[in-house]
């Protein structure tokens, strides 16, 4: 079965590490950009094909805390593959 989005909830600011692989997600919800403490975000295996601006905000060098970013398994095209590492210069990202 698997989430085709993310309940309107709020997350607790401290959390670091969320897993949402293997769902039916097709958007990353900006709430996610809110968590300033957010180290690991993994969203493998869903449904996303577009990549969102405000993933910027999420970047060390512009006041957020991501790391790693696994989006494998997602139809992303090239062309947003590459806006991507421009949004998240510092971050590791996997496709």
């Amino acid at each position: 079965m698997g989430l085709t989005h993310i309940p309107i909830m709020t997350f607790p600011k401290s959390l670091e590490i969320i897993s949402l692989q293997n769902n039916k997600l097709q958007e990353i919800p900006e709430i996610l950009a809110e968590l300033k403490n957010l180290k690991s975000l993994n969203l493998s295996y869903n449904n996303i094909n577009t990549l969102p601006v405000f993933l910027s905000k999420m970047d060390p060098l512009n006041g957020g805390s991501l790391i790693n970013l696994s989006l494998r398994g997602n139809p992303i095209d090239l062309k947003d593959k590459e806006k991507l590492y421009s949004l998240l210069p510092s971050v590791n990202i996997v496709f």
